[in-house]
């Protein structure tokens, strides 16, 4: 390689680099200059939840779910011989590589549960549905009333940025007996 061949290899070097600390200052600089912070999130995973108020005889009713569009959140538990449901898990070390640790979480399964006689407490995970079905069930799986809702939701939790849990609520779900 020639002399001039090699100074032209050199500058050509020097200007990539020049050109991508430019970048980096530029990008950095409109953060800056527009006076937004970058927003870093944690690690995010939350649980919705909706609140469900039996109005009338609550006796007799085994189970309250949630439907949107015919899918239902499941009951309370699932019946003994049901297995559990496993997921894996990431620890902070694993975020090199994406790999999940050997290490299983084991997951109760059910998203209603009965807070006292006349309350239920439903999750949707990190869905927010505008317009669901709330159904109460006797013992024997028959649906004994049935109201369609529309919620408002509200964050309870997380950040306007980053997001966060939510809860909506109460429906009123009226049994007639």
């Amino acid at each position: 390689m020639t002399e001039s061949a090699r100074i032209e290899t050199a500058s050509r070097r020097a200007l990539r680099g020049t050109l991508a600390l430019g970048a980096a200052l530029a990008l950095g600089g409109c953060a800056y200059l527009t006076g937004v912070d970058p927003i870093a999130c944690p690690a995010i995973g939350w649980t919705n939840k909706v609140s469900v108020e039996i109005v009338g005889p609550a006796d007799g009713i085994d189970d309250v779910r949630l439907c949107v569009d015919e899918v239902c959140t499941a009951g309370p538990t699932l019946p003994s011989d049901s297995p559990p449901v496993v997921v894996n898990t990431f620890a902070p070390s694993d975020s090199a590589t994406f790999t999940p640790s050997p290490e299983q979480s084991v997951i109760a399964y059910g998203f209603a549960s009965r807070i006292d006689d006349d309350t239920w407490s439903i999750a949707v995970d990190m869905s927010s549905p505008d317009d669901v079905t709330v159904q109460a069930l006797s013992a024997d799986g028959v649906v004994v009333a049935e109201t369609v809702a529309e919620l408002e939701w509200t964050r309870v939790g997380g950040s306007a940025e980053c997001g966060g849990p939510g809860a909506a609520g109460p429906v009123e779900l009226v049994i007639e007996r």
